[in-house]
């Protein structure tokens, strides 16, 4: 299927069976060391990689000398040509794109990798409107750039000023690269910054100023605008902290009711003659089409016979009179309605709007778990085999979390959305209420109690669930939420001499922790402060595991 230092084939895995692609280094360039010693970075730093918007790997190894790696095979259409015809859609489909990019550059970066080359062109858009991140090949751990500072290596259009000038490169290089694309969605494919040779382009970049004129023709929102300006500040500290940011300054303007207020009326848009105006005139056919479709998809995911496709510039928007519950291959699902939450408590309270989406009714089981390891060939966790069934599924690291959630067609729930699931939409204190009562979930009273503390069924205490009708949000096991953290000091601590967790890959005080919510049947919370196992995570590195860190899984409609 074509491919640069390597050849990229398309070929058919005649045990599952399906197709899949398999990228092989060249064989005139298997005498290479450099570029072999690249190719085989790319394979290691995808390999690493599992998250619903990052193409699959499947195998590694050597064939004959020549290194390969073996991928999902992918169907639909590159992001840059979607751009270059005005397939990318209206601004909430815009919208919906960038926040699946920005999470799979998240999740990258959760892993310690700075991408140093995101661009259209390695974007992949399949016909349900899903992105998958697809290429790794100049990816860098944090760590090597500590000593390469000074080697200049991206696609020029998306480069940085820091990556241009060969200083030190970082999380944030992404997020201006990750500017510069959504600029080129939102305008139908022009960018900030023009150049006739690279010497001119590379100054435009470095000490140009973004012509948003480009995005105010095209009627892009102020508020949208915004995040483009601050992902292209020249000075890497000024743009977003982390893309953890970026979502959520996204995920705001994805609600429905935010974007359709964002839209500029139908009247308005056919005046204008760009491809992101018009489709913004055709926003409310496009919905209720959608609406249509939704309502009467069914739920097979079978590659080989695929349901007929919908609009490819439709990205699953949310929809009124959603059922309250579904049921999947691995269990029961509650809907938890869009809209307004309070997300956190007192002075930082907030009123965030959070998309309807479904969460496990309660934390996922050990035969839920198992029947992934057998179907994925993913190693069990300790304990599970011999555990009861109906018990969470414990010693899951956040790295095995995703790895269950893609198997499962599902994803983690967000901190915003596992908090807005147990407290409701109006931030009730417990799940059951504004009152702490002890023995409506499964926390110890006290430390003695704690010494012979165990995990109780998933299915328990359903006479106390939350406002949507999940179970054991409070206590039993900790939930891995999608939700990076840097961890203070006290915290940081804890891990490094804890003899309870175990951590594969060395701690480091600068790489992303994840949160983990609701405490656990060994956490004895202080008294007064019962409220804080909503509030407050437990944060620990992605590859920790221990005999109270499980999780739930939530999906999109």
């Amino acid at each position: 299927m074509g491919g640069g230092m390597a050849d990229v084939y398309r070929a058919r895995d005649s045990e599952l069976p399906r197709d899949v692609a398999i990228k092989i280094l060249k064989p005139s360039n298997e005498d290479d060391p450099e570029v072999r010693a690249s190719f085989l970075d790319e394979v290691q730093l995808a390999s690493r990689c599992s998250h619903e918007n990052i193409v699959s790997t499947y195998d590694k190894g050597e064939f004959e000398g020549r290194p390969f790696i073996v991928m999902e095979f992918l169907r639909g259409e590159r992001l840059d040509k979607l751009i270059r015809s005005g397939e990318q859609g209206d601004l909430k489909n815009v919208l919906n794109i960038a926040l699946q990019i920005a999470r799979a550059i998240e999740y990258v970066h959760s892993q310690n990798i700075v991408h140093r080359d995101l661009k259209p062109q390695n974007l992949h858009v399949d016909q349900y409107g899903r992105v998958k991140l697809v290429d790794f090949g100049i990816a860098k751990s944090v760590e090597w750039n500590k000593t390469q500072a000074g080697l200049v290596k991206g696609t020029a259009h998306y480069m940085a000023p820091e990556q241009i000038l060969g200083n030190a490169i970082s999380f944030r290089t992404d997020i201006w690269a990750f500017g510069i694309v959504l600029f080129e969605m939102l305008s139908g494919g022009k960018r900030p910054f023009q150049g006739a040779t690279l010497d001119t382009l590379w100054a435009a970049i470095i000490n140009g100023t973004p012509d948003y004129q480009v995005l105010t023709s095209a009627r892009v929102p102020e508020a949208v605008q915004q995040i483009v300006k601050r992902c292209l500040e020249k000075q890497a500290e000024k743009r977003f902290q982390s893309f953890a940011e970026v979502c959520e300054a996204l995920q705001l303007l994805v609600a429905p009711e935010r974007t359709a207020a964002l839209a500029p009326s139908p009247a308005a848009a056919t005046r204008s003659r760009t491809p992101l105006a018009i489709a913004l005139a055709a926003a409310l056919l496009l919905a209720l089409g959608v609406t249509f479709f939704l309502l009467n998809r069914t739920s097979s995911h079978n590659v080989e016979n695929p349901p007929p496709p919908p609009a490819p510039t439709v990205v699953q928007p949310v929809v009124a009179n959603l059922p309250p519950t579904i049921e999947t291959d691995t269990g029961e699902m509650v809907l938890v309605d869009g809209g307004e939450a309070v997300i956190g408590m007192g002075q930082d309270a907030k009123s965030v709007n959070v998309p309807s989406f479904y969460i496990d009714k309660t934390e996922v089981t050990n035969a839920a778990y198992l029947a992934f390891c057998q179907a994925a060939g993913h190693a069990a966790p300790g304990g599970a085999r011999s555990a009861p069934a109906d018990h969470p599924v414990v010693n899951v690291s956040f790295e095995d979390a995703q790895a269950y959630a893609q198997w499962a067609k599902k994803r983690l729930p967000t901190a915003a959305e596992w908090e807005k699931a147990a407290r409701g939409p109006k931030g009730q204190l417990f799940p059951w209420g504004n009152k702490w009562q002890q023995g409506d979930a499964n926390i110890p009273p006290d430390k003695d109690a704690r010494k012979t503390a165990h995990l109780f069924p998933a299915l328990s205490f359903t006479s106390v669930g939350s406002p949507c009708g999940a179970v054991n949000m409070i206590g039993n096991a900790w939930e891995w939420v999608n939700a990076p953290a840097i961890p203070d000091e006290k915290q940081f601590n804890l891990v490094v001499n804890s003899h309870t967790y175990h951590v594969d890959t060395p701690l480091s005080r600068t790489a992303p922790f994840y949160q983990l919510r609701g405490g656990s049947f060994r956490f004895v919370p202080e008294k007064g402060k019962e409220a804080d196992l909503i509030i407050d995570s437990f944060k620990m590195p992605p590859s920790a595991t221990g005999p109270d860190l499980g999780f739930r899984c939530a999906k999109d409609p």
